[in-house]
C-alpha cells in the first residue's frame, strides 16, 4: 500500500519550561492557531489540513482538534496571569521568517508576544535536543505502521520525544498499541491518542 499522507509537520511547543510548562498557555495557543489559514498564507494550499499525523494510516472520527476560538484563548491567558512571551526558532530563511511573521499575527490578537530567532540547522537541532527553546517547526515522520513512530514521539520515555510531552495515560495507550495484535484495537488506541493530545 503506497503512503499517501501519513506523519505532519508540527510546532513543537517545549513543556518543560514556562510559560509552555502551563498547559493553559498551550492550550490558549492552540485556540488562536489557524491551521487552514496558515496553510493558505504559507503554502497557497497545496499542503493538506489534518487533525491528526497518520494520514491514511488510520480512520479516526473526532480527533477533539480545537477549532480557532480567540476569546477563549485570551481567557486562558488571562487566567495564566503572567505575561507571555515566547521565542520561535525558524531556519533563517525567507520561509522561515514568514512563518515567524504569520506565528506573530496570529498570536498577537490574544496578547501572546512571538519573538522570531533564526538559526542554521544544526543550531536549531542543538536547541530542540537539549530543550532550550520555546516553540520551533518539527516533523512527525510518516511511515507504513506509524505506532512506533508514536511511541517514540509521545511517550514521557520517547526517545524523539524533544517537547518534553509527558501524559501517564497516553504512556499506557502507547504501551497497549505496542502490545496489540488485533489491527482494529490498536486503530481504536491510536485514535484514542490522538483524542488526548489534541485536548
Amino acid at each position: 500500500v503506497p503512503i499517501r499522507w501519513r506523519g505532519a509537520g508540527i510546532l513543537a511547543l517545549n513543556n518543560t519550561k514556562p510559560p509552555l510548562d502551563d498547559a493553559r498557555v498551550r492550550r490558549a495557543l492552540a485556540l488562536a492557531w489557524h491551521q487552514k489559514k496558515y496553510i493558505s498564507a504559507r503554502f497557497q494550499d497545496i499542503m493538506p489540513y489534518t487533525e491528526h499525523w497518520f494520514g491514511d494510516a488510520v480512520n479516526c472520527e473526532d480527533m477533539n482538534y480545537p477549532a480557532p476560538d480567540p476569546d477563549k484563548a485570551k481567557a486562558l491567558i488571562a487566567e495564566y496571569g503572567k505575561p507571555v512571551e515566547v521565542e520561535y526558532v525558524h531556519t533563517a530563511t525567507n520561509r522561515g521568517r514568514e512563518a515567524g511573521m504569520i506565528m506573530q499575527q496570529m498570536f498577537k490578537p490574544i496578547g501572546v508576544k512571538v519573538r522570531p530567532v533564526p538559526l542554521d540547522f544544526p543550531g536549531i537541532m542543538k536547541k530542540l535536543f537539549t530543550k532550550k527553546f520555546d516553540i520551533t517547526s518539527w516533523v512527525i515522520p510518516g511511515t507504513y505502521d506509524m505506532g512506533p513512530v508514536t511511541m517514540a514521539v509521545l511517550h514521557s520515555k520517547g526517545p524523539w520525544n524533544m517537547t518534553g510531552y509527558a501524559n501517564e495515560e497516553v504512556d499506557k495507550l502507547l504501551n497497549d498499541q505496542q502490545l496489540s495484535t488485533d489491527p482494529k484495537e490498536r486503530e481504536e488506541i491510536l485514535c484514542r491518542i490522538v483524542q488526548k493530545v489534541n485536548s
